[in-house]
C-alpha cells in the first residue's frame, strides 16, 4: 500500500482542479482557460514511461513506471521492483494487483469523500496520478473557482485559485500559466500540511505540448519534506488506445 500512497502523493502534483472574470491588460481568466483546453483538447489518450527520484524524510528511493491514460480512465504499471503493482482508476474505483497478494478493489468515491480529498466526488479532478495530462478537467475546475489574475509578465500568467469548497489538501493554488503553449509552467498548493510547490517542463509532440519533466516538493507535516523528480520518456499520443489495456 506504500506504493498506492506514493501514486497519490505523486498525483497531487497533477492535480489542479462562479469564475469570476478578472481584466487585466486585456487578458481574462476566459482567455487562460481557452488556452489550457486548446492544447488538452487535442489529446485524447497517451501512453509513456515514468521514470522518478523520490526523496522523503532524507531517505530516496527510485521508482520507474508504464502509464496508459485515456477519458477518464487510467493504468499505472510499477516495474523494476520486487513486487511489481498494477493500479488501474477511473472516476469510480481503483483496481490494484500486487504480486503475493489478493486483487484488491477500492470504492474511490467513498474513500476521497471520507479523507476529505475530493471535490463533490469527483475523484480525478483532485487526485491524477502522473501520467495524465495536467491539464485534463482543468477548464471545469477553473470555472467553478474563484480565480483572479495575479501577475502577467510576457507569456506568463500567474493566476490565484481557491477551489469551490473547502478541500483540506487543496485549499488555494497560485498557478503560472504559459499563455502561449496552453500550459502549466508552476504550482503552488497550499492545504492544511503545508506547502508544496511543482515546477514542469513540457515538450511539443505531434503539435502538442506533452510533459517531460516535473520536479515536486512537498511539506509532509511530521514527516518533513519529500522532493519527486519525474521524467517521461516514450511519450505516445493519439494512438488510440484499446478499452481493453484499462480491464
Amino acid at each position: 500500500m506504500k506504493n498506492v500512497k506514493m501514486v497519490l502523493l505523486v498525483g497531487l502534483v497533477l492535480l489542479v482542479q462562479s469564475v469570476s472574470i478578472v481584466q487585466s491588460n486585456g487578458t481574462t481568466v476566459e482567455n487562460v482557460i481557452a488556452r489550457l483546453e486548446f492544447n488538452q483538447n487535442k489529446i485524447k489518450d497517451m501512453s509513456a514511461e515514468v521514470k522518478m527520484d523520490i526523496t522523503v524524510a532524507g531517505k530516496k528511493t527510485m521508482q520507474e513506471m508504464n502509464l496508459w491514460s485515456k477519458d477518464e480512465k487510467m493504468k499505472i504499471e510499477m516495474v523494476n521492483t520486487d513486487r511489481p503493482m498494477t493500479v488501474i482508476m477511473d472516476t469510480q474505483k481503483m483496481s490494484i494487483k500486487q504480486a503475493g497478494k489478493e486483487p484488491q478493489v477500492i470504492d474511490m468515491k467513498k474513500v476521497t469523500e471520507e479523507k476529505g480529498k475530493t471535490v463533490k466526488g469527483k475523484v480525478q479532478n483532485s487526485i491524477t496520478p502522473p501520467g495524465m495530462d495536467l491539464q485534463k478537467g482543468m477548464g471545469e475546475f477553473l470555472r467553478k473557482s474563484d480565480v483572479s489574475i495575479m501577475k502577467e509578465e510576457g507569456n506568463k500568467i500567474t493566476l490565484s485559485v481557491i477551489p469551490e469548497e473547502s478541500n483540506p489538501l487543496m485549499q488555494k493554488l497560485d498557478m503560472v500559466i504559459d499563455i502561449e503553449k496552453g500550459v502549466i509552467t508552476q504550482q503552488k498548493m497550499y492545504s492544511n500540511m503545508g506547502v508544496s510547490f511543482c515546477k514542469m517542463e513540457y515538450e511539443k509532440k505531434d503539435n502538442v505540448w506533452v510533459l517531460k519533466k516535473f520536479t515536486m516538493t512537498s511539506n509532509l507535516g511530521q514527516m518533513g519534506t519529500s522532493t519527486v523528480k519525474a521524467e517521461y520518456k516514450n511519450v505516445k499520443i493519439n494512438e488510440g488506445i484499446d478499452d481493453e489495456v484499462f480491464k
